[in-house]
């Protein structure tokens, strides 16, 4: 009832005393349909614009509910995407990542911004040789950050029975050339392909939350051992 306001531009009254023209909706056509052995009302020409439905069909419930739930993946990942845009259009930045491009030009890119932070941090709380020691673990802890990324096209190259240290230190030299859109290719003899071009895309906001949740884990499992 609620989408159906929506949709319609109308407003859901409580009660039926004292009605008005204003809260009423407006659809150019409405009409019964009928699909198998199901009827349903049809609103065309809604005022809102941009609302549909969905009819999903299937020969078993499996199939129903594996589609019903590609769908919702779908629908979840535009949302997301739509959202994220809406946000880093106020900040002048773009929303979407190439899912393997973007990782490992992440690993490289957060191994120099961290320690270029914790340098500076260092530099005004130590002095001498306890800076220079206190970045060295810094440097060995954002390295094995980074290595665990790179591992991620390793591991996806190595599934494709292709050739993953050489395609993957193939993609690092792209990578430190300032391509960071070349991402990892694993149809045919594999190799690189621009990730941008070929619409190999993640949001932005699925992919940091998979890698802190990846983090957080690690982290548990460290602490437990």
């Amino acid at each position: 009832m609620e989408r159906l306001a929506a949709a319609l531009g109308a407003e859901i009254l409580s009660t039926f005393d004292k009605p008005s023209q204003e809260p009423l909706g407006f659809c150019a056509k409405m009409e019964e349909i009928v699909i198998g052995d199901d009827t349903a009302i049809r609103f065309s020409g809604c005022r809102a614009g941009g609302a549909c439905t969905v009819v999903l069909r299937g020969s078993s419930e499996q199939g129903l509910d594996e589609a019903e739930r590609s769908l919702h993946d779908a629908l979840a990942v535009l949302s997301q995407l739509v959202l994220q845009q809406q946000q880093q259009r106020k900040q002048q930045r773009q929303a979407a990542a190439a899912a393997a491009a973007g990782l490992v030009a992440a690993a490289e890119d957060v191994h120099e911004a961290i320690l270029s932070s914790e340098e500076q941090q260092l530099l005004l709380v130590c002095g001498g040789g306890a800076a220079e020691m206190a970045m060295e673990t810094a440097s060995l802890a954002v390295e094995s950050y980074a290595r665990a990324l790179r591992q991620i096209p390793t591991i996806i190259l190595d599934n494709a029975g292709l050739d993953s240290a050489a395609i993957v230190s193939e993609m690092r030299a792209a990578h430190h050339a300032g391509r960071h859109e070349m991402g990892v290719c694993v149809e045919g003899d594999g190799g690189l392909v621009n990730a941008k071009e070929t619409g190999v895309l993640e949001a932005f906001k699925s992919k940091l939350s998979q890698l802190c949740f990846a983090t957080e884990a690690a982290e548990m499992v460290r602490i437990r051992v």
